[in-house]
């Protein structure tokens, strides 16, 4: 049996297993140390990404998964590969880090029942879903990183509501360009397209209308994108562009 303590800002500071406890020690929302009673077992080195956990230094990808593992001298200890939902499919040597696929995420792999522990929850990664529901979220409460797990990793463990109202926003923000951008448009067409060539106030307008609602809906798209883009911590993580930073809840 496996028991599992948690600090009063919901992070696993403590994994019993078979009798022997391994407690976690954190600065920054990053672990630092490990302890079994008075002995340290395990040291983190943290900087941007994880840089090492006592003489391994792992090497990872776009997604921040550790592809593979060196010791001080830079040869290679240890190499993984993954499918998209973090399943192993090839491997050689060995490593003693939890911190695997999606390591530098916070991603955290003890062999518990096959199951990750992924911020507030735990993942399973046979079958792509979280072993149980979120908390935020009645729809589709089990799902993991919006479905694209190739670009996202979903280190909170839970389904954001900043990220839904900044999809909403994202979407008035259109409207508000298309809506906005054709009737400015039409007045500037109108007030242009009488005086000349004979284009006449209403055929003016519809051209300017046209064009004002491209122009209009195009920044408003961009207005309404930005928006969409802030994500909060418990949004999915885009990572396609390189590792995110590690992180633990």
């Amino acid at each position: 049996m496996t028991s599992f303590g948690y600090d009063a800002l919901g992070r696993r500071v403590s994994r019993t297993a078979s009798g022997t406890t391994t407690a976690t020690q954190y600065a920054s929302g990053a672990p630092v140390t490990e302890m079994q009673g008075s002995t340290f077992t395990a040291a983190y080195t943290i900087g941007n990404d994880l840089l090492r956990r006592n003489g391994e230094y792992p090497a990872f990808d776009g997604l921040g998964s550790a592809r593979a593992e060196a010791n001080s001298s830079g040869t290679a200890t240890a190499t993984q590969d993954f499918d998209a939902f973090g399943n192993t499919i090839a491997s050689s040597g060995s490593t003693s880090s939890p911190y695997n696929f999606a390591g530098d995420s916070g991603y955290e792999s003890n062999g518990d029942a096959g199951l990750m522990h992924v911020g507030a929850r735990y993942y399973d990664p046979q079958v792509g879903r979280f072993a149980s529901r979120d908390s935020m979220l009645d729809q589709i409460p089990y799902a993991y990183c919006g479905h694209e797990p190739n670009d996202f990793v979903d280190p909170s463990g839970y389904f954001s509501w900043k990220r839904f109202w900044g999809n909403v926003k994202a979407n008035i923000g259109r409207a508000i360009g298309l809506v906005g951008g054709g009737l400015v448009g039409g007045a500037i067409g109108g007030a242009i397209g009488a005086p000349f060539g004979g284009v006449g106030a209403v055929p003016g307008a519809v051209i300017g209308r046209w064009i004002g609602a491209t122009i209009g809906g195009a920044v408003g798209s961009l207005i309404g994108g930005g928006i969409q883009a802030g994500l909060g911590p418990g949004d999915p993580v885009r990572v396609s562009g390189g590792p995110a930073p590690l992180v633990s809840a």
